[in-house]
């Protein structure tokens, strides 16, 4: 039902839960991943060259979600904030590429090669980890909604040109958005 909201200032209050809930569930994560912390000559500073591709797709994986805050900027009050050194764009990746950093140094330094695909699943089985994952979940689902708005833009105008009639349109967006929907969850 999210994915029918079409614009961007209704998303909004479920951008930010979303982002406090992310924001919640690091702050737990590192509240794990910061204890009893081995020293750092006990694990390996780099892995063997034959993961270098591994780690580069995972980065570049890690910052594909680029692509869903470029439109913002034609919804900006101020769109000349979104770039330049200190622009929107430019803080929000620095400080995304510092989270990533913290995490998988701080993951790995206490996890070692036993760490998991998502620092989630490492740190255990009691109440608070349970939360984390739940926390993230929910982040995840409430923030699909901006995620969506990218594809729906492109894809949207194409499809609208090619039916007759308002009522048409309207059906037709309605459809493309919840067939798309399947889609992307099936």
């Amino acid at each position: 039902l999210l994915n029918l909201v079409k614009n961007l200032k209704y998303l909004t209050p479920f951008s930010f839960l979303a982002s406090v809930l992310t924001i919640s569930g690091l702050v737990i994560c590192f509240y794990f991943m910061l204890q009893d912390l081995p020293r750092t000559d006990t694990v390996n500073g780099f892995s063997s060259w034959a993961q270098l591709p591994l780690y580069f797709g995972t980065a570049i994986y890690a910052f594909e979600g680029i692509g869903v805050v470029l439109p913002l900027e034609n919804n900006m009050k101020n769109p000349e904030d979104f770039g330049g050194w200190t622009g929107v764009l430019n803080t929000g990746m620095v400080i995304v590429a510092c989270l990533y950093t913290s995490v998988g140094f701080f993951g790995y330094l206490k996890y070692g090669d036993a760490v998991k695909g998502s620092i989630t699943l490492n740190l255990g089985g009691d109440l608070l980890a349970q939360l984390v994952r739940l926390m993230m979940a929910a982040a995840i689902f409430l923030s699909y909604t901006l995620q969506f708005y990218v594809p729906i833009n492109i894809v949207g105008p194409w499809l609208r040109s090619r039916l007759h009639g308002e009522n048409n349109r309207i059906l037709g967006d309605y459809l493309l958005r919840i067939g798309l929907v399947l889609f992307t969850v099936s």
